[in-house]
């Protein structure tokens, strides 16, 4: 079993984000802490659209946070929560507006889709490269990124069939590895993907899981194991996945 929590990676300065989250009201104390994840109660008397349908006030949320160098994930059960939490609690206790963090789902595809298709036209294996790479990642780096995740969601707008056709999702367990799905690439512009962890039997048959899926306005959306080490160890991973996308340049 599992839990799928959804909501938001903010930018934002540290000490504001400290001073801020110590004078929510409605916040309640820490529960739990996993390697800096912290689970929170959230009590609001107002219900939140598309979220509280049933029952009366007050109404119970439960918000997972984790603060640090300068960012902050903010997720629950429904990104609805997040959302209330940031416009009714949070941003009225910073001097600025919490930033959502600028993922650039677009060319994360394209760029996971060229390196498959240079590797599936090559004699040599896998050597599609990433001409954006910032100065100081080596091309080993994403050449090791390739191996330990694929594509396996991916939804995108399209303007390319005057609005016949607008909107295309794609799911699979390598998206690039379908000759359908990198034709439609130069066709739309992606706005969520999904990462899934690679495996063997990526290359022949089901396996691996999804990881991450997200969205280019700051959206983050993950499964959270319900044993405390199996927990640990997909916080550990997300932490990880979202470092190395800042990394690549992908979240600014």
């Amino acid at each position: 079993m599992s839990d799928t929590l959804s909501g938001f990676l903010l930018l934002s300065e540290p000490e504001a984000l400290r001073s801020a989250f110590g004078g929510v009201k409605r916040l309640g104390p820490e529960y739990d802490n996993v390697n800096g994840w912290r689970y929170h109660e959230y009590v609001v008397d107002e219900s939140i659209p598309q979220v509280d349908v049933d029952g009366s006030a007050p109404y119970t949320h439960r918000l997972v946070v984790r603060r640090g160098f300068g960012r902050l994930i903010l997720v629950s059960s429904n990104y609805h929560v997040c959302e209330h939490f940031i416009e009714r609690d949070l941003r009225p206790l910073l001097p600025s507006y919490p930033r959502r963090a600028d993922i650039g789902v677009h060319d994360l595809v394209k760029r996971m889709t060229e390196y498959w298709t240079a590797g599936a036209n090559s004699t040599t294996g896998l050597l599609g490269g990433f001409a954006g790479l910032p100065k100081d990642v080596d091309a080993s780096e994403w050449d090791s990124f390739n191996q330990m995740y694929v594509l396996g969601y991916a939804s995108s707008r399209t303007d390319a069939f005057s609005g016949s056709l607008q909107k295309m999702d794609f799911q699979g367990e390598n998206l690039p590895s379908s000759s359908f799905f990198v034709e439609a690439v130069p066709l739309t512009r992606f706005r969520s993907c999904g990462l899934r962890t690679s495996s063997p039997s990526d290359q022949g048959f089901g396996g691996g899981y999804e990881l991450l899926r997200i969205g280019k306005s700051g959206f983050v959306s993950f499964s959270v194991p319900q044993s405390p080490r199996e927990r640990l160890t997909r916080f550990k991973d997300i932490e990880r996945l979202l470092k190395t996308l800042s990394k690549f340049g992908i979240i600014k």
